[in-house]
């Protein structure tokens, strides 16, 4: 039997691999990555048929295939990943543009531009990455730490379905925008507003506001808000749950990720402060390495200022009450 579970959630370019890594460093944890990423993840591909890119659950929904995915990394049965990364670990004969397009379909929405943006360097590691790593170390001491930019509309189910402990960061929407069209990434707009449930249960109130949004900008700063209003909605029933922005982490990394630490009664040692300072240098693109402090307001000289009011103008539809400033 493993210790029990991190599951770490956010929108993609929240700063979660950054937070997944770093919690990883802790004596016996051992990081799992975007097991429920249909491009990185075979058995995700398979497991969330019928499912959107972000599906959204009630509690009590039986999908017996979405459970099966996540139980193999958040149960016991995580001792037996090593043998299904050796099922998937080797590349699959899936042509990325048809899975990008059977992803779009399933939200209503496919990205053309995906076909002429990405490279023949991007199609292969595409399909390279289209198995599990192995694990070999993995025992009773072992200490998962799951990683997902892809499940923050199903934290409910999880949490009623899995013993684990929740952990969500969240990002300023202006800097998610500018690392979305920097990366150009089909996961910046994929429609959530699809899901029924989702629209009965939550978002039916900004319906006609849908409507008015016909740019990327607007778009993409919808589908950010309607993360985070659901998210509010949802964290006040599960005081467990801990929140992190990632300014905050920006701001002091060691005193953060300890307070991090410590809430999760996980070791903290040298070698993980050495491994944030390692990091503390600069990179680009998914490389995790960045100047800490020099993310915070990045976005403002990234993006002009008419840019910046639209993300306003269509976040704060919400009335979230994370962000208000811009």
């Amino acid at each position: 039997m493993t210790k029990r579970p991190v599951l770490i959630s956010g929108i993609p370019r929240s700063g979660s691999t950054w937070l997944g890594n770093v919690l990883s460093k802790a004596p016996n944890a051992v990081y799992i990555h975007e097991p429920d990423n249909e491009k990185a993840n075979a058995q995700a591909f398979f497991l969330k048929d019928g499912l959107h890119r972000y599906p959204y659950l009630r509690s009590n929904d039986n999908n017996s295939l979405y459970y099966k995915l996540w139980s193999s990394v958040l149960t016991d049965n995580i001792v037996h990943l090593k043998e299904l990364s050796e099922i998937f670990r080797q590349p699959l004969p899936i042509n990325p543009f048809n899975l990008e397009r059977e992803i779009g379909k399933k939200s209503g929405f496919i990205h053309k531009d995906f076909f002429v943006q990405t490279s023949d360097r991007n199609k292969n590691n595409t399909v390279k990455t289209m198995g599990l790593p192995p694990f070999n170390s993995i025992n009773s001491k072992t200490v998962p730490i799951v990683k997902s930019v892809h499940n923050m509309l199903s934290l409910q189910w999880l949490d009623n379905n899995f013993s684990t402990r929740i952990v969500i960061i969240v990002r300023h929407p202006a800097s998610v925008i500018s690392s979305y069209l920097k990366l150009k990434m089909p996961d910046s707009l994929r429609n959530i507003f699809y899901q029924d449930y989702l629209m009965e249960d939550y978002l039916f109130p900004f319906k006609e506001h849908l409507a008015s949004a016909n740019s990327h900008i607007s778009q993409m700063s919808m589908q950010i808000g309607a993360f985070y209003y659901v998210l509010e909605k949802q964290i006040k029933n599960h005081p467990n749950w801990i929140l992190v922005k990632h300014e905050d982490l920006c701001e002091n990394p060691n005193g953060r990720f300890k307070e991090i630490y410590e809430n999760l009664n996980l070791n903290w040692t040298n070698d993980v402060s050495n491994y944030i300072g390692q990091l503390n240098k600069k990179g680009n693109g998914y490389k995790i390495n960045r100047i800490a402090k020099d993310q915070i307001f990045k976005y403002k000289n990234e993006l002009s200022s008419n840019v910046i009011k639209e993300i306003q103008k269509y976040y704060t539809i919400f009335n979230n009450h994370l962000y208000q400033e811009f």
